[in-house]
C-alpha cells in the first residue's frame, strides 16, 4: 500500500516539475516576443551569475519607427484570417 502512495507522490512531483518547466519556457517565449532577441541578450547579461546588478550600464539602441495605414484592414483580417500576421510582417 505504501509503495502505491510513494508512486503517486512521485508522479505528482514529476507532474509539477513538468508544469513548471513549461511555464518557465512560456515566460521565455513571451520575453523574446516582447523584447526581441537583442532585449533577451541584454536581460541575460543583466542577470549573469544570478547577480542582479541594478547599477550595470545598459546598451543604447537606435531604432527607426514607421507607420503605414492600411485602408480596410478589417476586411483583410477577415479574408486572410491567420495569414494576416504573415502579410503584415512581409509588408513591414
Amino acid at each position: 500500500m505504501q509503495a502505491i502512495e510513494n508512486q503517486t507522490n512521485i508522479e505528482e512531483v514529476m507532474y509539477e516539475i513538468e508544469f513548471l518547466e513549461k511555464k518557465i519556457f512560456r515566460i521565455g517565449q513571451l520575453l523574446t516576443f516582447a523584447y526581441g532577441y537583442d532585449g533577451i541578450e541584454t536581460i541575460t547579461r543583466f542577470r549573469q551569475d544570478n547577480n542582479y546588478n541594478l547599477i550595470k550600464k545598459g546598451d543604447k539602441i537606435i531604432g527607426i519607427f514607421a507607420i503605414c495605414e492600411i485602408t480596410n484592414f478589417g476586411d483583410l483580417v477577415r479574408i486572410l484570417d491567420e495569414d494576416i500576421i504573415i502579410f503584415t510582417n512581409k509588408l513591414s
